[in-house]
C-alpha cells in the first residue's frame, strides 16, 4: 500500500499527453478551415447572371429601364473599379455595361485560356419577346472578388 504514489504520478502524465493530443488536434482542425483557399468567383457569376435575367425579363417580356433600379443593384459595388462587371448584349446590338469594363478583355482571354487570378466569366443566353417579335439577350457576368463578403444591394 505505500507504494501507490508513483501510479498517480504516471497517471497524471498520461493525462497531460491526452490533453496535449487534444489541442493540437483543435489547433490543426481549426488551422485547416480557416486557411482553406475558397475561389466562390464562379458561383458569384453565375447568382449575378440569375440575377440580372430574372429582373430583366419577366414571363418571357423584357422590362425596360434603369438596370441599377430595375435589378436592385449597388453602384458602388459595380464602380469603374469594382470587383464585377456585366454586360447585357441584345440581339440589334445594343449593349448595356456595369462594373468595371476591364473584365470584358479579361473574360474573352480566360475563355481561350487557364488563367487563374482572372475574373471567372459566365455566359447566358434567354429569349423574349419585344414588341411582338423574339429576341435574344447575351449576359456577360465576371467577379474578381476574392475572399470577402459583399453586398449586392
Amino acid at each position: 500500500m505505500m507504494n501507490r504514489r508513483g501510479e498517480r504520478k504516471v497517471l497524471s502524465i498520461w493525462l497531460y499527453a491526452m490533453l496535449a493530443a487534444v489541442g493540437l488536434a483543435v489547433i490543426i482542425a481549426v488551422g485547416a478551415f480557416h486557411g482553406a483557399d475558397v475561389d466562390a468567383r464562379e458561383y458569384e457569376a453565375e447568382v449575378l447572371s440569375e440575377r440580372l435575367l430574372d429582373c430583366l425579363i419577366e414571363n418571357g417580356f423584357f422590362i425596360d429601364g434603369d438596370i441599377y433600379e430595375i435589378c436592385s443593384l449597388n453602384r458602388e459595388v459595380f464602380g469603374e473599379e469594382g470587383k464585377y462587371y456585366s454586360q447585357i448584349i441584345f440581339s440589334s446590338g445594343e449593349r448595356i455595361e456595369v462594373g468595371n469594363p476591364s473584365f470584358r478583355t479579361d473574360c474573352e482571354i480566360a475563355r481561350d485560356s487557364e488563367a487563374d487570378k482572372y475574373p471567372k466569366c459566365i455566359w447566358k443566353e434567354e429569349t423574349y419577346v419585344s414588341n411582338g417579335f423574339v429576341e435574344k439577350l447575351t449576359i456577360l457576368s465576371a467577379s474578381n472578388n476574392f475572399g470577402r463578403k459583399v453586398s449586392l444591394q
